[in-house]
């Protein structure tokens, strides 16, 4: 039976109209997949008092199946609207591959001195999310991703990390880092290197970093891809990071 797909738009204000594709739904036979964007910096440009942003996004559709999705569409007219619906040839999962390859427009992340650490811990989760959906689909994606959590260490203390992939227990580890600014950059370094050495055996970790920018610290990011290289440790670059996050999911 044929897909159909419809996108999802943001839109701030009703009567002035200017929008912005957010993301892309499928369905078909009664099953509904999602898929959101990964960089939601042009929506925070564009809408600095109230952007929208995925975990928003995400409790509107918790739940949604292919008649309420189809009565949301017709129906929603505020700041998340949807255009009509369009059949496909595809099955379910190419239609929203394809779906959201044409109409989600993801620029690639600036390496400003204003990304922080929250930037890049955001933007891993939102990668990983986006990759484990095609995986598992939407709905059992968003409980397979938690925030700070902790793993206890070698010596039976507990150690907090940003975000886990976990099923009953955390499958994969991410830690963020920014180099964007130069004053803690070193400090940053020896405290993941610290936290990796404590359960890098107990379970696998990604380090995902934000790159340095012109005032950055270009000395402490090579001299932190060495010390990551020496504990067995991937560093990756956030650019680089959904296919690795493409990876984790078809792992698992």
């Amino acid at each position: 039976m044929a897909a159909h797909y419809t996108i999802i738009q943001y839109v701030p204000d009703p009567v002035a109209g200017e929008r912005v594709n957010v993301g892309v739904a499928a369905f078909s036979q009664g099953l509904v997949k999602t898929r959101f964007l990964v960089n939601w910096q042009r929506v925070k440009d564009l809408w600095r008092k109230d952007p929208l942003d995925l975990e928003r996004l995400e409790a509107i559709f918790r739940g949604v199946d292919e008649s309420r999705l189809i009565e949301m569409t017709k129906t929603w007219g505020n700041s998340i609207q949807f255009t009509t619906p369009n059949a496909s040839i595809r099955s379910l999962d190419e239609t929203i591959d394809v779906a959201a390859k044409r109409f989600l427009l993801d620029p690639e992340l600036p390496t400003s001195q204003t990304r922080k650490h929250s930037d890049v811990v955001t933007f891993a989760r939102n990668s990983l999310l986006d990759a484990l959906t095609r995986r598992f689909g939407s709905r059992a994606s968003r409980d397979l991703i938690k925030r700070k959590v902790d793993i206890e260490g070698r010596i039976g203390l507990k150690r907090r990390f940003d975000l886990a992939f976990c099923k009953v227990e955390p499958i994969h580890v991410i830690q963020a880092l920014s180099f964007a600014r130069s004053k803690s950059a070193e400090r940053q370094v020896h405290a993941t290197a610290y936290l990796v050495e404590e359960i890098k055996d107990k379970v696998p970790i990604t380090i995902v970093v934000a790159p340095p920018s012109s005032t950055g610290s270009h000395v402490d990011f090579e001299n932190a891809r060495k010390t990551f290289d020496a504990l067995a440790v991937e560093m990756v670059e956030e650019r680089g990071f959904p296919d690795v996050a493409a990876r984790i999911a078809n792992e698992a």
